[in-house]
This record gives structure tokens, sequence and C-alpha cells, in this order.
């Protein structure tokens, strides 16, 4: 027992140091978290590649996992946002998102506001300082390839079939636009997911049935909590 804890012990070390060698060779060589275009010969829409990064050879697919990276490297035709048009038009209001996902508040011009979330993430934002801009980084954001990115296109079938509201979210590609201003260096030329934002100053009963008013989740659980 003692010879096969050691063996054990002995491989996992030597996987780890592979891994760490493997990453160190190719971190300068990693592309950017950015979305790549493939085509774009049809007018109004473009074929991109939802994030080229995670292709991987067989040796870090063994030392990390398949994952998703198949989806995330297939090319997908979706159709360009036009924010002059799109609901009346789209202006930026202010940037959101939490640890990993970046997001951008729209009022459009039908007096209804939407959220424009990046499919792509990062997780730089829930690391410590410490491994900020080192090998461990990018390991960590190569492990975005655990998420589909296209998952949120079956939230609303499975909501419809449980009977719960929903928003109808899509998929497109953001262009350069000078009305995103300075969200240009982050949102423009992306794939994103764009859906309507229920709050408390809007009631769109399409999806949501007919309330009489849409809270947030933080002032549902204080009304339910009764503070």
């Amino acid at each position: 027992m003692k010879w096969l804890f050691i063996i054990c012990k002995n491989q996992l070390f030597m996987k780890c140091l592979a891994s760490c060698l493997v990453l160190l060779l190719t971190a300068h060589f990693s592309p950017a978290q950015k979305t790549v275009i493939v085509d774009s010969s049809t007018q109004g829409k473009k074929t991109i590649l939802a994030g080229a990064e995670y292709k991987k050879g067989p040796i870090h697919r063994y030392l990390w996992g398949n994952d998703y990276r198949k989806e995330w490297t297939t090319p997908v035709t979706v159709p360009v946002l036009n924010l002059d048009s799109a609901f009346g038009g789209l202006k930026p209001l202010k940037m959101g998102g939490g640890r990993q996902t970046r997001s951008l508040h729209l009022l459009g011009g039908n007096g209804k506001r939407y959220m424009l979330r990046m499919v792509n993430k990062t997780y730089l934002g829930a690391l410590p300082l410490i491994v900020q801009g080192t090998f461990i980084e990018k390991l960590a954001n190569d492990q975005v390839a655990t998420n589909h990115p296209y998952a949120a296109l079956a939230v609303p079938k499975l909501s419809e079939a449980a009977g719960i509201y929903h928003t109808q979210p899509r998929y497109v590609f953001v262009p350069f636009h000078k009305q995103l201003g300075e969200y240009n260096s982050t949102f423009a030329n992306s794939l994103c997911l764009l859906e309507e934002r229920p709050d408390e100053t809007q009631t769109d009963k399409e999806n949501f049935g007919q309330p009489q008013d849409i809270v947030s989740t933080e002032k549902m659980l204080d009304a339910v909590l009764g503070k």
C-alpha cells in the first residue's frame, strides 16, 4: 500500500508538472479572449468562433479536459446588432457584471431596458492579486471551456415547459459603433447575449404573465423575510 501511495503521488506530481510546463510554453502564444470572425459575406450577419482560444492539442485536453471546446470553436452564424434601429435604438447606460461576466445596461427607444452580456468570460476578478498575470490566470481562464457557450438557448424552452416566466435571450454580434463610445474597448467585435431586463419600472406581459410589479431578487427576499 505504501508503494502504491508513492506511485500515485508521483503520478499526480508529474501530471501537475507537465501541466505547468505546457502552460508556460504556450502562455505567450495563446490568443486573447475575443470573438474571431470567420465570414462576413452575408449582410447583417457574421460567422464567428465564440472562443478560438479554447482549441487545444491532445496533451492539453488530456490534462485539463475536452469540456465544450468543440462548441466554443465551431463556426456559428449570428445577426449583427444594429444599435441605431434595434428596439427603437439602443443607448448604453452603464457597465455591469460580476467577477466573470462583463455586461452593459442599455435603454431602448421603446422605453425598455436591455442587457448585453459577453458570452466569453474571464475569471480574473476571482483570482488573488498574487497570481494575476501568471500562468495560473491563463489556466483559470481556460476553464471557461467547461461552460457551454450556447446554453442560454435552452433556458426559455425549459422555463416555458415548467411554467416559469422568462426572458427571450438572443445571440448577437456587436460591431464597433460610435454609440458605444468608451464601451467599444470591451464589447466591440464580440459575441454577446442580448435580453430584455425585467425590473420594477416595466411590466412586459408577453413573457412575464400579468404581474402587478416586477422586483429584484433582493427586494423579493426582503419582502418574504419581513425586512
